[in-house]
């Protein structure tokens, strides 16, 4: 039997085509870096918009963290997620976010997370930060493509925050 050099070729390329995140329109990676520890201290999420939603629960927390970043997934708060791919069909997108920017590691004191992100990979629209999970807190940035940090400070408990997408033509 004869050897064909394209036949390894044609898998990979259909092996890629299937397993390529290809749906969605686009994605930003936001990241949260706590005290650096010997253990985790940085905790990554992923939020988009696509063709189709796309979910990717969140892995069990570590036994030593100075920090935890995950999704909400509502609207039964079934636990966390680390990426969450919302239907481009919608006019606004609203992602809810756990931080606990404290972890189990870091004593009693208050400690602060950075949360962190690449503007440019943030969607069309105004992407505003506000307080709490449901999207009617205090505003705590208006346009997240003006910035790239937000610094977090708390205890060893989530605290809660909504990143809401809105067309430009949306904002009052």
């Amino acid at each position: 039997m004869k050897h064909n050099p394209f036949i390894p070729f044609i898998v990979c390329a259909i092996t890629f085509f299937i397993l390529a995140p290809a749906q969605a329109e686009w994605s930003a990676r936001i990241q949260a870096t706590g005290q650096k520890i010997n253990g985790h201290y940085k905790s990554q999420i992923t939020i988009g918009a696509g063709l189709s939603s796309m979910k990717i629960k969140a892995p069990p927390k570590a036994p030593m963290y100075s920090c935890t970043l995950g999704l909400i997934d509502l609207p039964d708060w079934s636990g966390y997620l680390t990426t969450l791919i919302q239907p481009e069909l919608n006019m606004s997108h609203m992602w809810a976010l756990a931080v606990n920017p404290h972890g189990n590691t870091s004593g009693f004191n208050e400690a602060t997370t950075t949360l962190s992100w690449n503007p440019s990979q943030l969607g069309d629209g105004i992407f505003k930060l506000v307080e709490g999970w449901d999207g009617t807190g205090k505003e705590l940035i208006h346009n997240m493509k003006n910035k790239s940090s937000f610094d977090v400070k708390g205890f060893n408990a989530d605290l809660y925050f909504t990143i809401i997408q809105e067309n430009e033509s949306q904002e009052n």
